[in-house]
């Protein structure tokens, strides 16, 4: 499943590069197979990864599935994300568990592509296909699956900048999937709110060069004020115990950081 995912999508992306490359005209006569291509092609992964076999070869996919058997039987709760309980919840009575991850699939892409219409209208396609090919896409989707259906609802919150009222109450819905992403929400609030972009370049050259040097600044910061000693999966991804610095990391990060 795995191999056959990214070298199907290495050919998608082959292809749209080279129309778009070959064609010639306005922007504007791409729309229809931007359009066209972004519903055949998020179907496709859709069909593809929510029918995909319950097991144990995605790794977390049959941890799911005992949970999900256990809500079955009428089994209480085992952890504290709400909004992923009480899908489980719904859900149990009336689907096998094929359909149960098929609707995990659907709540991971669907977000996606709505937020990316929003934002680039038109010109879409190729921001949802740079994240169906993104490097942990094919992991979030099988194996992670609760913190990838978090991410995909506050990537759509981020969508909503502009409208509050849609905006929190999609955050607050990514935080029940999965409590870790109080992280990046927090981080998006700050700036948004604060759009001093000089500010936050400094901040993160500071933060690289004190870890450079340092070692852990996450764990320095924590041991100063924790404000997420409730959820220990956030707290455990600024921990990083043990692993050093990151120079892949860095290297991986500072896409976006030029970018701005």
């Amino acid at each position: 499943y795995t191999p056959l995912y990214y070298h199907t999508m290495l050919l998608v992306v082959i292809g749209c590069a080279f129309l778009y490359w070959a064609s010639q005209g306005p922007a504007r006569n791409f729309a229809l197979f931007n359009q066209s291509a972004m519903v055949v092609i998020g179907v496709a992964v859709l069909l593809f990864m929510g029918f995909r076999p319950v097991s144990g070869v995605f790794i977390d996919m049959a941890g799911y599935n005992i949970t999900y058997e256990r809500f079955q039987k009428g089994a209480e709760p085992d952890s504290g994300d709400v909004l992923f309980n009480g899908l489980m919840r719904l859900c149990a009575p009336y689907l096998p568990a094929g359909g149960f991850f098929f609707v995990c699939a659907l709540i991971y892409i669907a977000p996606l592509a709505i937020a990316f219409w929003r934002v680039h209208g038109t010109w879409a396609f190729p921001v949802f296909l740079a994240s169906l090919t993104a490097l942990s896409f094919w992991g979030y989707g099988v194996n992670g699956i609760r913190n990838g259906m978090a991410t995909s609802v506050l990537i759509l919150s981020f969508a909503f900048h502009d409208k509050p009222v849609v905006m929190f109450p999609l955050m607050a819905a990514a935080t029940g999937f999965h409590g870790s992403v109080l992280l990046p929400a927090g981080a998006f609030l700050i700036v948004r709110y604060v759009k001093r972009i000089e500010i936050w370049l400094a901040f993160w050259v500071v933060c690289v060069a004190s870890s450079l040097v340092a070692g852990n600044v996450g764990e320095m910061l924590l041991s100063l004020y924790n404000p997420l000693a409730y959820d220990a999966r956030a707290e455990s991804y600024i921990h990083s115990v043990g692993s050093g610095f990151r120079a892949d990391f860095l290297a991986y990060s500072i896409v976006p950081v030029l970018v701005t």
